[in-house]
């Protein structure tokens, strides 16, 4: 897919991460939304069409696997691919991500090309149905 055909959707409570990550997105072509935490992402999942979201794992009131969970249980939003954005190097956690329905997971701090590789990879279309 196109990279200035899709719009990625990225939630972290931290200010300047969410602008590294916005820059890189942005820069390789993507529409980037930005949100401050899960429930900040699931209110803009149903107002405007998400490609693609990128998510911070440890927010405050609403967490990353929150949201992966409400995603997923939504008809309308549970075919959007989700990343898991974290600085956790937990088993436990990606394991966690994945059972919820979480496409890929990247560590933080990340390289950009690592980053650009999962996205490019979680817009690829599946195999027709």
């Amino acid at each position: 897919m196109n990279p200035s055909q899709c719009t990625v959707l990225v939630l972290d409570d931290e200010p300047g991460q969410l602008e590294i990550t916005r820059r890189v997105l942005g820069g390789a072509g993507y529409r980037v939304v930005l949100g401050y935490d899960g429930r900040d992402g699931t209110l803009k999942v149903k107002q405007q069409r998400i490609d693609l979201i990128v998510t911070d794992i440890a927010m405050p009131r609403f967490s990353g696997l929150e949201l992966i969970q409400a995603i997923r249980r939504d008809p309308v939003t549970a075919h959007i691919p989700v990343i898991a954005l974290t600085s956790h190097t937990w088993d436990l956690v990606a394991e966690t991500a994945a059972e919820l329905g979480c496409t890929a997971f990247v560590s933080k701090p990340f390289f950009p090309a690592t980053l650009l590789d999962a996205v490019a990879k979680a817009l690829e279309p599946g195999p027709a149905s």
